[in-house]
């Protein structure tokens, strides 16, 4: 969206054009162990005891709509990601038992 900002001083009219920045990198959806989920409207994931293996993907920062995470009973490795620190709404985390 453009927008045009006007400024008027004693010594003449200036028009400034100013565009503004869309993040291309917000992303709307969020692909985990092979589950589309929507960034804006997905609040909960229960995978509890699922049988995921790997580490836990950076992108779960994404769905920061989340107050419920639930990853225990699995075989997931390596180190939680920074992102986690992302999800500001979250109210329930499980990660044990992986």
């Amino acid at each position: 969206m453009k927008r045009l900002l006007l400024i008027v001083l004693p010594i003449g009219l200036f028009v400034f054009s100013c565009e503004e920045e869309q993040s291309e990198d917000i992303p709307t959806e969020v692909t985990l162990w092979g589950v589309v989920y929507s960034v804006e409207n997905t609040t909960e994931i229960n995978l509890g005891g699922s049988g995921l293996t790997g580490e836990i993907p950076s992108e779960i920062g994404n769905l920061t709509n989340l107050t419920f995470l639930s990853l225990g009973d699995n075989q997931l490795t390596g180190s939680i990601p920074s992102e986690i620190g992302n999800l500001t709404n979250l109210t329930y985390l499980n990660l044990s038992s992986n």
